[in-house]
């Protein structure tokens, strides 16, 4: 399971960041119409705040004024929450 997840994460990254950038995922421009943006920015936000700790998230936060870029917040995805971004894309 953890290498589907791992899969998804690396396709989902590249595609999304290509098309949208790497700060693409704070547009709710770019997701559809019928997606609450707000309630996946909180979700966003809860998963840095949890894993606040972890090297690789201490170090975005530092690096890039506290925002992240969109290949570091993914590593931080549950699989819930993958899903729930899969679904919400434009």
């Amino acid at each position: 399971m953890e290498e589907i997840g791992s899969f998804l994460r690396c396709q989902s990254s590249y595609r999304f960041s290509c098309k949208y950038g790497q700060p693409g995922y704070l547009d709710k421009a770019d997701f559809s119409k019928s997606h609450d943006h707000e309630k996946l920015t909180l979700r966003f936000e809860r998963e840095i705040a949890q894993n606040g700790k972890i090297s690789f998230v201490k170090r975005h936060s530092e690096s890039y004024d506290g925002r992240f870029l969109f290949r570091g917040l993914l590593e931080s995805f549950t699989f819930g929450l993958l899903s729930f971004f899969l679904r919400a894309q434009a």
